[in-house]
């Protein structure tokens, strides 16, 4: 409750020198909103997309530290202009520079990167779906690359994942052949080197496929979603890189690509399936022994056709961002932890978005997406400006916004409280502002007050973050 006794002529000055309440009604106010629901925020912010020209048609990317300068690189696939991959160099502060070209095959669609040939510095790997193989390019150790060979898949392989399948050390392949029905995983010999090659029947169509533990015993399983029989299929791995035949479970329609994490933070990893066709993504979990529950299944319009998940509000639990093809924007949906998320924020980026990479491309600690757009000629960057945690109007910072935060406020502007106890980042230019700011001007004043109560007696609109933050 208040201590209106607090409230003294003082303040009661300050508020009428705003000309934006009269006094004697705001004790009224004060009253009235002790009973008033507590309010809520938006809970992701990125900065409008930046552009990056990749000539026509990108489809996959990646992103890596390729010249080992301690930032982040880019690297997306050209499927139309010339069957290039092309790789941009980060000057450090998210800017993307000096691209160079790199002729892969025909249709490249799927880009990976790992340190293939065991010499410390990052490699890539692009999917050929109409050559029906992969390329391996090794990287020269400054970022420049020159391709050591060309490996056989399956036919018309779309996506694809990179990890150790036979605990030697080395990285190994999988990909999802959509036409051939199965999926092709490809032993590494050491020295980036794919000269082994297993293939393994699925259901129909499958056009992407994903390492992740799912049986909980130390080594990379892998689950491939299936996109005219709309299910995903999941391969245990036997421990020294075969795979048996795998168990299938129901999605929704046209399921397209799959990502596995610890969604639900019970220690065993679960599954998010995109469903293109249905504008849904399905969550599986997983019951702890690499068996999965029936798809509880989310809203994502429009097209979803690729998801990557990280913390992307730094609260430390798993977000997701998905990119959707028909709406040309990325949805990014908030993990509560439990297996469950919050409704989507959708953040706009170009026509016929595809595979969406995740990484801190500004070196600010808080992870960017890019997006490759089919329809555009450019590759979109979403920087991350999620950088305040805080509800804004949360004067107290416990995390709830209501009239105990009005107290507090009139008491730090009384000169008789502590002032609020956190302050945010505004955007990523560092500009600081107050937790207590309610109207979004990036200051916290008397004139917030007034905000926060006609708020709270449904006259207003809801406290929002700083959004005019100077550059």
């Amino acid at each position: 409750m208040f201590i209106f006794d607090n409230i003294t002529g003082e303040m009661e000055r300050f508020m009428r020198r705003t000309n934006v309440i009269d006094f004697a009604a705001f004790y009224v106010i004060l009253f009235i909103v002790i009973a008033v629901s507590n309010a809520s925020a938006d809970n992701f912010e990125f900065l409008p997309a930046v552009h990056v020209n990749a000539y026509t048609s990108q489809f996959g990317s990646g992103a890596a530290d390729f010249d080992n300068d301690g930032d982040v690189d880019l690297v997306v696939t050209n499927y139309i202009s010339g069957g290039d991959i092309v790789v941009f160099r980060n000057n450090g502060s998210g800017e993307f520079e000096s691209p160079a070209q790199y002729f892969s095959g025909e249709y490249p669609l799927c880009i990976m990167t790992g340190n293939v040939d065991s010499d410390n510095d990052i490699d890539i790997v692009a999917v050929n779906a109409h050559s029906a193989n992969i390329k391996v390019f090794k990287n020269n150790g400054d970022g420049t690359f020159v391709s050591t060979g060309t490996y056989s898949t399956g036919s018309v392989p779309i996506g694809g994942d990179i990890g150790d399948i036979d605990n030697d050390g080395d990285l190994d392949i999988v990909v999802g052949n959509a036409v051939s029905n199965n999926i092709s995983v490809l032993k590494n010999s050491g020295t980036g080197a794919f000269t082994i090659r297993n293939n393994y029947a699925s259901g129909n169509q499958p056009y992407s496929a994903t390492f992740v533990d799912i049986d909980n015993d130390g080594d990379i399983d892998i689950a491939n979603p299936n996109f005219y029989s709309d299910d995903v299929a999941v391969f245990i791995n036997n421990g020294a890189g075969a795979f048996g035949a795998p168990a299938y479970y129901p999605t929704t329609d046209e399921a397209w690509m799959v990502a596995g994490d610890d969604f639900d933070e019970d220690g065993d990893n679960d599954l998010i399936v995109v469903n293109a066709m249905h504008d849904d993504f399905s969550f599986l979990e997983n019951n702890g022994d690499g068996i999965f529950q029936s798809a509880v299944n989310y809203n994502c319009p429009n097209g979803p056709v690729s998801v990557k998940s990280a913390d992307l509000d730094g609260d430390g639990i798993l977000d997701i961002a998905i990119g959707n093809y028909h709406s040309g924007n990325v949805g990014v949906f908030k993990g509560n932890g439990d297996g469950t998320f919050e409704a989507g924020e959708y953040f706009p980026a170009g026509s016929g978005c595809r595979t969406i990479t995740l990484a801190d491309f500004n070196g600010d600690g808080l992870i960017d997406i890019a997006v490759p757009n089919e329809g555009s000629e450019y590759t979109s960057i979403l920087f991350n400006a999620t950088s305040c945690q805080l509800l804004p109007g949360d004067a107290n910072s416990d995390d709830i916004f209501n009239s105990l935060d009005v107290e507090y406020g009139i008491n730090y502007l009384k000169r008789i409280g502590p002032p609020p106890l956190d302050i945010c980042h505004c955007g990523t230019w560092g500009f600081i502002y107050s937790s207590a700011d309610a109207n979004g001007d990036c200051r916290f004043n008397g004139i917030d007050i007034v905000y926060e109560v006609n708020y709270l007696k449904g006259l207003g609109s809801a406290p929002r973050r700083c959004g005019d933050c100077p550059e």
